[in-house]
């Protein structure tokens, strides 16, 4: 597991923000679900890359797919914006 990765999950192990969000919204995974995540896809292959840390401190993760050395076809950035929630659930 990458190291930023293992020490966010462990210094936050109940962590679940809780919002007052609309029906719509239902579903919205938390920070911990996001950190669940990462830890599935690193073992699915991708490799994982702190690329800064937030104001708290927390490590800002970037995600790499598929094999280093092909060509580069596309490029999706997400969640670049606080309060912009959707970008980051529907990319």
């Amino acid at each position: 597991m990458h190291a930023a990765l293992s020490a966010a999950l462990a210094a936050n192990p109940a962590v679940e923000p809780v919002h007052a969000v609309s029906a719509a919204a239902e579903g919205y995974t938390g920070y911990r679900g996001w950190l669940e995540r990462l830890e599935r896809l690193e073992a699915a292959g991708a490799r994982l890359e702190v690329l800064g840390e937030s104001v708290r401190g927390e490590p800002l993760f970037g995600v790499a797919l598929g094999n280093s050395n092909a060509p580069r076809e596309s490029l999706v950035i997400s969640g670049l914006h606080p309060m912009e929630w959707i970008g980051v659930e529907t990319c």
